[in-house]
């Protein structure tokens, strides 16, 4: 009879939807429903990328950094890294003309709990376009960088809004974690004759020669104590100004004038053969959340206000936060 019982019971069950799994939560079979999820919080955060260098010889402006601000998940206590982009360093002096073109910024990051957030580093400056040596055309980045003057053509701005260096959007999930809620940063502007075109800024574009003054910035609004201005373009050469308030102006020769200050703007312009471009500032991390949870970032400055707690970082670190 063990068949018949054996059937009927498998009857019996079906009829009334028995199941004969095991019961994971009583019995503890596993125990993954005993492991609590781990606790986050959402953080606004902004930065960019560092400011790229002027041109030499005949030089465009440098383009401010790539700019980033967004919301994102972190898991409590976990520490998370930020890397800042140095600015675009001086190109060597031309001739020869490829010498001249001006170095782009660094990429500024931040590791979140769904991915790394980039903000490229701004294009560098064109240089002398030759016709024997066509670096006229500013280099695309978070960005553009200004085109150099001369025969070559077309010389035209750097694309902003792009991976530093490609014709990728810079926007574009992958490789950002999510699809960014603004653009990086604008083109730069474009020569006229031997008058190079103004940078990009992370505002707006550069203006194109013979009035080659540098893109726009952006003025942060949500980081209390930390906000600022930063990511605007440099000047062309010969005159062009830089974008307000730090970024570096078109000049003739040597003149400070042309080395960006403050962070993320780029280098000016220059002029004359022998001399190198202006410098690119440094990229700049800020961070906010409220004042229910604390910030752990060794080497960055924090505040309190307003009801948040605020980090700015200008130098590479790691951040963690935790209830507070």
């Amino acid at each position: 009879m063990t068949p018949l019982k054996t059937s009927l019971s498998r009857s019996v069950g079906k009829l009334l939807g028995v199941q004969k799994d095991t019961d994971l939560s009583l019995r503890g079979a596993t125990q993954s429903s005993r492991v609590p999820p781990p606790t986050g919080v959402t953080v606004k955060f902004a930065m960019f990328g560092g400011g790229g260098a002027g041109g030499a010889w005949v030089g465009g402006g440098g383009a401010g950094g790539g700019y980033v601000e967004e919301d994102a998940p972190l898991v409590l206590d976990v520490s998370y890294a930020v890397t800042i982009g140095g600015g675009g360093a001086a190109p060597a002096p031309g001739p020869p003309a490829a010498d001249g073109l001006g170095n782009p910024g660094g990429n500024t990051t931040f590791v979140t709990a769904d991915g790394t957030f980039t903000a490229y580093g701004g294009g560098g400056g064109g240089g002398n376009g030759q016709a024997s040596a066509p670096v006229g055309p500013g280099r695309p980045g978070g960005a553009g960088g200004g085109a150099g003057g001369g025969d070559y053509s077309p010389a035209t701005g750097g694309s902003g809004n792009k991976v530093t260096g490609t014709s990728n959007p810079a926007q574009a999930s992958p490789p950002q974690p999510q699809t960014l809620s603004r653009v990086q940063g604008y083109d730069g502007g474009t020569k006229s004759g031997t008058t190079g075109g103004g940078g990009g800024g992370a505002g707006g574009a550069g203006t194109d020669g013979p009035n080659s003054g540098g893109g726009s910035a952006i003025t942060l609004t949500n980081f209390g104590p930390f906000n600022g201005t930063y990511g605007a373009g440099g000047g062309g050469c010969s005159s062009g100004s830089g974008g307000s308030p730090n970024a570096g102006d078109g000049v003739s020769t040597n003149e400070t004038a042309k080395n960006a200050s403050g962070y993320a703007n780029g280098g000016g312009g220059v002029r004359e053969a022998g001399y190198v471009g202006g410098t690119g500032s440094a990229g700049i991390f800020v961070l906010r959340v409220p004042t229910s949870y604390t910030i752990s970032s060794p080497g960055g400055s924090t505040s309190t206000a307003n009801g948040y707690n605020y980090l700015q970082r200008t130098s590479n670190g790691n951040v963690t936060v935790s209830e507070a």
